[in-house]
């Protein structure tokens, strides 16, 4: 027996006895995987989500916050997403943003992690989405006004974020996809409308954060049609399941 092959036996066996896996978690083992090896920035679809973790996200709805509920629409929104044709990145308005990903276990860990606090920096963090991340369409829900309408000092201070950040989605081709949660006529309900009407995204309007939760998923983009129809998206807005 040469010497190499009295190196490569004890090897042999230990591979020979090592458990393996079948069944239903070799599927999942495989699954996981594929989608490691996906390039998100390759997608088809390459959706960015502002998320509102502002300090009034803290208010509770029934029994949970509204942050909650965010947390369960964001669940629902990735049920509804194919890792081998959509990527998401999160951008919550107060702390570091996921990157762009097609491993949605990852994405909800990450966002089970963002609670409320801070402002409504709306316009800065869109923005900073916008120029960091290579997207086809922006999701944006608030369920107030933006705290950011005005940078700096001197003449810094008169430059129009708002319309910086719309310009720059205009410019980018990328729609932006706008929901208010809140009442008709509440300080956010216009300017989400405005964000959408010029970008060329849809605005929808959920009275509760509730709503959010069970109804964000039809922004995505398996479901998004659904929203063209007025009857259908009516009915969504009031929380009922289509």
């Amino acid at each position: 027996m040469t010497e190499e092959n009295k190196l490569e036996k004890p090897s042999n066996i230990v591979e020979m006895f090592k458990p393996k896996k079948w069944g239903i978690a070799a599927a999942k083992e495989q699954a996981k995987k594929a989608i490691a090896d996906l390039d998100p920035s390759t997608m088809e679809h390459r959706l960015g989500i502002v998320f509102d973790d502002s300090g009034s996200m803290g208010s509770q709805v029934d029994d949970k916050s509204k942050i909650d509920h965010a947390h369960a629409g964001i669940r629902n929104f990735t049920a509804q997403c194919n890792p081998k044709d959509t990527s998401l990145a999160i951008y919550p308005l107060n702390k570091t943003p996921q990157a762009l990903t097609c491993n949605y276990d990852v994405l909800n860990l990450y966002v089970g992690t963002i609670r409320e606090s801070g402002g409504t920096p709306l316009y800065t963090i869109t923005t900073k989405m916008l120029n960091e991340v290579d997207l086809t369409r922006g999701v944006v829900f608030s369920d107030g006004s933006p705290t950011d309408g005005h940078a700096g000092y001197g003449e810094e201070y008169d430059k129009d974020l708002k319309e910086d950040m719309i310009n720059l989605a205009i410019a980018k081709k990328i729609p932006l996809d706008t929901i208010f949660i809140g009442y008709d006529g509440e300080g956010g309900y216009d300017l989400l409308k405005e964000i959408a009407d010029r970008t060329g995204g849809i605005f929808v309007h959920f009275k509760d954060a509730k709503a959010l939760g069970a109804s964000l998923k039809y922004l995505a983009p398996a479901l998004r049609g659904i929203l063209m129809n007025a009857e259908l998206k009516e009915k969504i807005q009031r929380g009922e399941t289509i």
